[in-house]
């Protein structure tokens, strides 16, 4: 029994001096300990300074585009890609996203995949957010800056707000459905409104499905861009058009049209679109339909221009991301102002006929519709 509870003593003591020695780490343990440090740093060497995520509009994206792809707002300048060509701490990243506002948006176009408007935001939503999240956490240094245009501006915004505010840089929203209302240059969200040729925006105008919250834009610098009679997002408070646009927008099931394979279907779908529209007022539905051209002008896909102190929209873009790039990365590439009247020279008269065939034809986005676009420098 003694001999017994001797060696049980002597086995705890053991025991216990094994517990107090130092455990070696197996060799490919030290080895991940040693790297993860290193690929941390490399992961960062690695980030940019400044991160461009631009979302276009309705018709102008799919879900099954690569990201990386920048084709900007479709037609006009690709002025994205151009900043992030020009500083080396800037990227870019383009939300692939449905982009589609029903049938009627989607049907002449083979890659996409229509689904009510609501539905389409809220995937668009998520997708940037989601895209957002993940840069933001792996890069601590990166800050972003976000573009949008129509859909895209809705998206662009909803989701600006859901970051933190000091990794944000600017946020562009060029025809946001969702504009609250202006009171000279400055709207009731927080952004910045600057005054387009179009004309200053009266104080009951705001975008076509309501208004963003006061104060949403709080502590973010954002700039709002609205044309006067861009219906998207300058629409008179108390237009039935703005019920219509808020029901599509709270749509939430796209079953029907994720399960229309024939033509017969989406036939039915386009039809049963059309027929909501007819129930609009017969003088709201024909303002909004003489003035839908307005949405068109920001980029020059139609030759009255949107401009901004006398520079188009999209050269207007170029220079303020180039500036906004400047102060982030510190490297000073400054954009030049390029005049509208540039746009209606003797070539471009030539060249814009040549670009609405290759448009039409091929697309927007099509080698041929872009190549025409840059050699006549539209």
């Amino acid at each position: 029994m003694r001999r017994s509870a001797a060696l049980s003593i002597v086995s705890l003591l053991l025991a216990s001096s094994a517990l107090c020695l130092p455990v070696q780490a197996a060799p490919h343990q030290v080895e991940a300990q040693q790297a993860a440090p290193q690929q941390a740093e490399a992961q960062q060497a690695s980030c940019p300074a400044l991160h461009i995520a631009v979302t276009p509009g309705t018709g102008e994206s799919n879900a099954q585009e690569d990201p990386r792809e920048i084709t900007g707002l479709s037609k006009g300048r690709n002025f994205v890609q151009e900043v992030a060509e020009q500083f080396d701490g800037v990227d870019a990243w383009q939300t692939p996203y449905p982009a589609s506002a029903g049938m009627v948006t989607s049907i002449d176009k083979d890659d996409a995949q229509a689904m009510p408007y609501g539905v389409s935001r809220r995937e668009g939503e998520r997708r940037l957010l989601e895209h957002l999240q993940q840069l933001l956490a792996q890069c601590s240094d990166t800050k972003v800056a976000l573009v949008g245009f129509s859909q895209g501006a809705h998206i662009a915004g909803d989701v600006a707000t859901q970051i933190p505010a000091d990794r944000v840089a600017a946020v562009y929203l060029i025809s946001d459905p969702k504009r609250s209302r202006a009171f000279g240059n400055q709207t009731a969200a927080g952004a910045a409104l600057p005054i387009t040729n179009k004309g200053a925006i009266p104080s009951d105008r705001h975008g076509v499905l309501g208004e963003r919250q006061p104060g949403e834009f709080e502590g973010l610098n954002v700039v709002q861009v609205c044309a006067l009679h861009d219906p998207v997002c300058s629409i008179i408070q108390g237009d039935p058009v703005i019920d219509f646009a808020r029901a599509q927008d709270e749509r939430s099931d796209a079953t029907a049209y994720l399960e229309s394979d024939s033509r017969i279907d989406q036939a039915r779908l386009l039809a049963s679109e059309l027929a909501m529209v007819r129930q609009l007022p017969s003088t709201s539905l024909a303002k909004v339909m003489l003035q839908a051209s307005q949405h068109t002008t920001y980029t020059g896909e139609r030759r009255d221009f949107t401009t901004i102190d006398g520079v188009r929209v999209d050269d207007w873009m170029a220079m303020e991301l180039s500036r906004i790039a400047s102060e982030v990365t510190g490297e000073h590439k400054d954009i030049q102002p390029k005049p509208a009247e540039e746009h209606h020279g003797y070539w471009q008269v030539m060249g814009y006929p040549l670009w609405k065939v290759m448009d039409q034809l091929y697309g927007p986005k099509s080698d041929q519709a872009q190549l025409t676009w840059q050699v006549f420098d539209l």
